[in-house]
C-alpha cells in the first residue's frame, strides 16, 4: 500500500421544491453523510436523509439512514 492515504470526506445538501402551479414550496430535503476510502479498491459511504412534505397530494415525510460499500475493480 505504498503511497495510499485514507480519506474521510463529509458532504451535505439542502433542497427546496417549488410548485409553480400553486406558487408554494411543497417539500424540503436535507442530506448529510461521510464517504471514506478504506483502500484504493474499497470505498464506503454512510448518510442520513430527512424529507418534509407539505404537498396536499403527497404528504409523506422520510427519515432514511443508508450505508454502502463499493468494491472498485
Amino acid at each position: 500500500m505504498a503511497g495510499f492515504t485514507r480519506s474521510l470526506t463529509p458532504y451535505g445538501g439542502y433542497e427546496i421544491f417549488y410548485d409553480t402551479l400553486d406558487n408554494t414550496i411543497t417539500r424540503h430535503r436535507f442530506q448529510a453523510g461521510l464517504s471514506i476510502v478504506f483502500t484504493d479498491r474499497l470505498v464506503g459511504d454512510i448518510s442520513y436523509l430527512r424529507e418534509n412534505s407539505t404537498s396536499s397530494i403527497d404528504r409523506n415525510d422520510f427519515n432514511i439512514v443508508s450505508a454502502s460499500l463499493k468494491l472498485l475493480f
